[in-house]
């Protein structure tokens, strides 16, 4: 459709302006490119960087030493979430979300799909990884099969009708931002990205 190729070219040049004034210069001299994952990189890896877009909505984060992943989806998603649970969700996220009331349930799913999206976009792999292989419920570090290190993350503050995460492999600081594409923009700085290293 017209409209989704719009809204995909939009979320292209939103994100290059964000790394253009992360990196101080000019949109166009950023050095952003795709890689063989179909990852957001800069050149030389000066900043990691990742993007999603969805409805109306764009998330972009960026972080100067490691890798970072971002995912956003609408709350309307929910509505399916219960359907898929068996593809999201390990055995025990399965069985502690059996106890809440659908509703509860379906937007807890949501909520999880868009933190396991989030790091399996921070650890390059996308979703290559099965999601129902590692548990993401709480903000313990995440071990990922066959990926070395912790992985952490943080649910994102954003309107009610979105969800929205950010991931990383480290404590450290992720700038970034939610942008409306009717011009609502937060801006947002997450030193809590990370749970404790410990």
């Amino acid at each position: 459709m017209q409209a989704d190729r719009e809204m995909l070219m939009l979320a292209y040049a939103l994100h290059r302006a964000f790394l253009a004034e992360v990196l101080g210069s000019q949109p166009a001299s950023v050095p952003l490119r795709r890689d063989e994952a179909g990852r957001p990189r800069i050149e030389g890896d000066a900043v990691w960087t990742s993007l999603s877009h969805t409805r109306g909505w764009v998330a972009l984060a960026a972080c100067r030493s490691h890798p970072v992943g971002v995912d956003i989806e609408p709350i309307e998603r929910a509505d399916v979430m219960d359907e898929i649970a068996h593809v999201v969700c390990d055995p025990d996220e399965l069985e502690r979300l059996r106890s809440l009331d659908l509703a509860a349930r379906r937007d807890r799913l949501l909520s999880l799909w868009v933190r396991k999206e989030a790091v399996l976009k921070a650890v390059g792999v996308g979703l290559q990884t099965p999601m129902d292989s590692f548990c993401a419920l709480d903000d313990r570090p995440v071990l990922i099969p066959g990926v070395g290190g912790r992985w952490y993350i943080s649910s994102i503050e954003a309107p009610t009708d979105i969800r929205a995460a950010v991931a990383a492999s480290a404590v450290l600081q992720v700038e970034g931002g939610l942008l409306n594409t009717s011009a609502l923009f937060s801006r947002y700085r997450d030193n809590d990205v990370a749970a404790d290293d410990s």
